[in-house]
């Protein structure tokens, strides 16, 4: 399971990171969210996969996990919209959908 998900992570931080140096000629806002969502999105999966883990092993489950995964999964927008400067929405929703982008083309192509 962790190399489905470390091969789909590796694509999307490929095409993030080429996105990211080719949007940096026009908007450099652009590049730093893509680049922002891609890492916040890495933490999420690792945390997830982290709290599965226990939660097969031990067998309970705490809605504190599920608060904290949904607050890593807000922090660029919030970081998007205190440094607007720096960071713009968009750019940060490509960021964190870029893994599950390629999680769904893995699955649809494994399963065929």
């Amino acid at each position: 399971m962790k190399s489905v998900f470390s091969r789909s992570l590796k694509k999307a931080y490929l095409i993030g990171g080429l996105l990211s140096i080719g949007l940096l000629f026009k908007d450099v806002r652009y590049s730093t969210s893509i680049l922002l969502g891609l890492v916040f999105a890495g933490v999420h999966l690792y945390k997830l996969e982290k709290d599965v883990d226990v939660i097969l092993k031990q067998r309970k489950h705490s809605y504190l996990r599920f608060i904290i995964n949904v607050w890593i999964l807000i922090v660029p927008f919030i970081f998007a919209t205190l440094f607007p400067q720096y960071f713009n929405y968009i750019g940060c929703f490509i960021g964190l959908m870029l893994n599950k982008l390629f999680f769904y083309i893995d699955g649809i192509r494994s399963k065929s």
